[in-house]
């Protein structure tokens, strides 16, 4: 497996941690701690952004770890609904719905929905609650959602437990923005499994066809960065992905053209062949 640097953008743009990115069309957008957003033109060779601004839920109480662009689009805007993991760790079960355009050459967001999730029926269902703060993952090719998320806590500070710990990962159905915000519970739930455990620190993920691709670790010693793939169709944890070469902290990823590309706290792009990660156990 060949790691390639694809660029590096210039990381003093902002003063926030660099956390969740995605791609649509030529574009990548960059998000930052409380919800700081940046556009990138892919197509330009240029570290500088397009634009910089803030989210619509954009504050103190959002760290912005992952966000995905869904197929939806809200009404005649060409870029799809972007979805982003709200608040901090905890008991913060929040999704903001966002709705970036680009109104005369003037980039800016308005949130247009928000989900939460109430697990206090989980267990009653057979179903593991989550830990604190999943990780909320809207589909490529369909409108559903996954929550991805663990048991116990991933950064170590639980490891007491930590052969009793298990990744936990739900899909519902995704509510259109006419229906509102939405708590989710567990008659929600349309499928669930839970698989093993066997890496630490949790960062942010995405969904390419049938497979749920989460990056891990912080790229130190101890928390060396790491990759894991499930196929969110045979229910399973597929072949571990070493990516500890790599010793920046991996924040999130996105599929692009057979490739897998993430991001880093050092704002490098960094890409894996798809086809050559996507393996058994």
């Amino acid at each position: 497996m060949k790691i390639t640097k694809l660029r590096q953008f210039n990381k003093e743009i902002s003063k926030y941690s660099i956390q969740g990115m995605h791609f649509f069309d030529r574009y990548m957008v960059q998000l930052f701690n409380h919800g700081h957003c940046a556009v990138y033109d892919l197509n330009s060779d240029s570290a500088e952004p397009l634009a910089y601004f803030k989210l619509a839920s954009c504050s103190k109480e959002n760290h912005a770890n992952c966000c995905n662009f869904g197929i939806r689009h809200y009404k005649d805007n060409p870029i799809p609904l972007l979805y982003v993991v709200d608040g901090y760790s905890g008991e913060v079960m929040k999704c903001s719905v966002e709705n970036i355009y680009c109104r005369d050459g003037v980039w800016g967001s308005e949130k247009v929905q928000e989900f939460n999730l109430d697990q206090s029926g989980f267990e009653a269902k057979g179903y593991i609650p989550f830990w604190g703060w999943p990780c909320w993952i809207v589909s490529d090719i369909e409108d559903v959602m996954y929550l991805h998320g663990a048991r116990f806590r991933t950064n170590g500070s639980m490891d007491d437990v930590r052969n009793q710990n298990r990744y936990i990962i739900c899909k519902f159905r995704l509510p259109s923005v006419e229906e509102g915000d939405k708590i989710f519970t567990a008659d929600d739930v349309i499928d669930y499994f839970d698989t093993e455990y066997d890496v630490n620190f949790t960062q942010g993920g995405t969904v390419s066809g049938k497979y749920l691709i989460y990056c891990f670790g912080t790229g130190r010693e101890g928390r060396p960065s790491a990759i894991r793939i499930w196929d969110l169709e045979a229910h399973k944890l597929m072949a571990p992905v070493d990516v500890s070469e790599i010793t920046e902290e991996i924040e999130d990823c996105v599929v692009r053209d057979g490739k897998l590309i993430f991001n880093t706290q050092e704002f490098n792009l960094y890409s894996v062949d798809m086809k050559d990660i996507v393996r058994e156990r």
